[in-house]
């Protein structure tokens, strides 16, 4: 069977023959968080998530979803952020605001990144859930990642089913240190 893979591929699927085949490069701190999450989604719904682009046609225009958006500066994300449902924070890509009364700041700290989690009903379908999983730094965005697909019950147990946003410190290189600085819901 394996000596007949070549002429398959090329018989098949020719463009995989030339040299101009199209790589996609995704960061290695995407990779992991897309990774933490979709194993313990697929663990506990038994099926696996759709993954998809924020560009992707058939996501920009469905509001009726549940989902789960990564790193900041996607559409998605921006969505999320937006909302007039976040009454949580403020997030650029330096630092985080409470947009509570004492007005908390977030910024990396020496060997430290910031994770954020925050959770939300969508506006116009209240039974659908908006939640997105970023940082500042790298190890922030898949800490964050690690700290929902590992730790959950941890905010399940705090929170409950309501709305709320994750603060999180995240040594460099070692996502399992996800600690958490504040929760508020």
């Amino acid at each position: 069977m394996h000596r007949y893979f070549p002429f398959l591929i090329h018989r098949y699927f020719p463009i995989l023959m030339h040299s101009y085949f199209p790589v996609t490069v995704i960061s290695n701190v995407e990779t992991k968080s897309t990774k933490y999450l979709s194993d313990i989604i697929s663990k506990y719904s038994n099926s696996f998530p759709e993954l998809v682009s924020d560009e992707d046609e058939g996501i920009i225009s469905k509001l009726d979803i549940s989902y789960c958006s990564i790193g900041c500066g996607n559409l998605k994300t921006n969505e999320i952020l937006e909302s007039k449902r976040n009454r949580f924070i403020y997030f650029n890509s330096e630092k985080i605001i409470t947009k509570t009364n004492d007005l908390k700041e977030y910024t990396q700290i020496h060997k430290y990144d910031i994770g954020v989690i925050l959770k939300i009903f969508n506006s116009n379908f209240p039974k659908r859930v908006q939640i997105f999983v970023a940082g500042i730094g790298e190890y922030g965005t898949s800490g964050a990642a690690w700290f929902l697909s590992h730790k959950w019950m941890t905010i399940e147990k705090k929170v409950g089913t309501k709305e709320f946003c994750v603060i999180l410190k995240v040594k460099n290189g070692f996502d399992e240190s996800s600690e958490i600085l504040d929760i508020l819901y």
